[in-house]
């Protein structure tokens, strides 16, 4: 699995819509407007093959995939592995409405006492690193938020999938609005006891 840190100012302050054509959340929420359109028999036909779908290899059987791989791989200077296009996809498919909430906000949302998605669910969730193996529980936690969540963030955030955006999820859970602690860099540390 390739492990990417996303730059910094895409993390928590994503460009408005269409204005950064590079920005992985844009061009991925473009691909959802144009590809997954609920107004054409073909993007009806797409969200549902998509929706269906449960593995890297089911998501790649579906040519709106591989249109959303060229638009990432002109923009980005690394390409998708399949796992991460295929959850990118798939989730993508999922999500009915796009919202200013992000997803990990959503699930932490209480209703009366209890939260929307449960905190065992929700840290199965953060504690899986594979995009394969986060399809089906990604899947069954956005129903729960009834498949509307920020789409930018979402695609983003699946793209860089790593121990930062998981840690940055668990603040998004528990605090909404608070902004998590700055990721730990090593070769900072490494560098301050060489100097020393």
């Amino acid at each position: 699995m390739n492990t990417v840190t996303a730059p910094d100012d895409a993390m928590d302050n994503p460009p408005p819509a269409g204005k950064d054509k590079t920005d992985v959340g844009n061009i991925c929420y473009r691909w959802w407007q144009r590809s997954l359109s609920s107004e054409t028999g073909r993007g009806r036909a797409a969200r549902a093959r998509l929706r269906n779908a449960a593995s890297p290899v089911e998501a790649a059987l579906i040519e709106e995939t591989f249109e959303l791989y060229n638009e990432l791989r002109k923009a980005q200077d690394r390409k998708p592995d399949a796992e991460t296009l295929a959850l990118i996809a798939i989730s993508l498919a999922r999500i009915k409405k796009d919202t200013e909430q992000k997803a990990a906000e959503r699930f932490g949302r209480k209703n009366g006492d209890t939260r929307r998605l449960s905190e065992l669910r929700f840290q199965r969730l953060v504690r899986t690193p594979d995009p394969a193996e986060l399809i089906a529980p990604l899947r069954r936690a956005l129903a729960v938020i009834d498949n509307c969540a920020n789409i930018r963030a979402l695609a983003r955030d699946l793209y860089y999938w790593n121990e930062d955006t998981r840690i940055r999820w668990c603040f998004q859970y528990y605090a909404p609005g608070s902004e998590a602690p700055a990721a730990n860099d090593k070769t900072t540390s490494e560098q301050e006891e060489t100097a020393s």
